[in-house]
């Protein structure tokens, strides 16, 4: 099974480093 993308794995356990990340790219 491949791995999941980091987005993926962001989306499944949000924090709030991947929040701000998500919040910069969109």
């Amino acid at each position: 099974m491949p791995a999941p993308s980091y987005s993926t794995r962001a989306a499944a356990h949000p924090s709030p480093v991947a929040r701000k990340l998500l919040a910069l790219m969109d």
